[in-house]
């Protein structure tokens, strides 16, 4: 299902043509939709949010303007998508319900917060941040409150993940020299 879902996502993304690339796709929510981003990748210029149906029918724009929408993730009941913009200015989290209603600013930092990722139960939300220097991952309540730094390495720390049931976070590390991963518990202790 998996797979074949990718693969839908993929088939409609690339029926788009054009110059822009699309990217960053998310699983489909519990309602089944696939959220993508479709326009110039990393911060280059403007690109937005689309939502499809798994069987590539219904394609409709969920974010429109002239700031850069990406890293789309669905929260797991499927009722809100959480991703990155510039649409204030900096990058911050974001979300919205698949219906373009309820744009909320979970993030309010100088510099970059993107890559969204939400845990299983929908509370927490963990995200990249260069508000401290290098890249950390922090967390917070799926309603932009409690803030929690969770590393604090000079090193790169990003693509933050959740494991099933939420007691662990995965993520990308440069702290070797190389990127590799990692995986520490949910309030950031115990890294390796």
């Amino acid at each position: 299902m998996v797979i074949r879902a990718a693969l839908v996502a993929a088939v409609v993304v690339a029926g788009f043509g054009g110059a822009t690339a699309e990217s960053d796709g998310a699983f489909p929510g519990a309602n089944g939709r696939i959220v993508f981003q479709r326009g110039t990748p990393y911060e280059n210029g403007p690109s937005s949010l689309y939502l499809v149906n798994a069987n590539g029918t219904g394609v409709v724009r969920l974010t429109n303007g002239y700031q850069h929408d990406a890293q789309p993730s669905w929260s797991p009941d499927g009722t809100r998508i959480a991703f990155e913009s510039t649409r204030r200015g900096d990058t911050d989290v974001f979300s919205v319900m698949p219906d373009a209603s309820g744009l909320k600013q979970l993030t309010f930092s100088r510099g970059f917060d993107g890559d969204p990722a939400w845990n299983d139960d929908g509370t927490r939300i963990a995200f990249e941040t260069s508000r401290n220097g290098a890249l950390d991952i922090y967390a917070i309540n799926s309603n932009g409150e409690g803030p929690m730094r969770l590393t604090s390495s000079p090193a790169e720390d990003m693509d933050p993940a959740w494991s099933p049931g939420g007691s662990m976070i995965a993520f990308t590390s440069t702290r070797s020299g190389r990127r590799q991963i990692w995986v520490m518990d949910m309030d950031g202790g115990t890294q390796s």
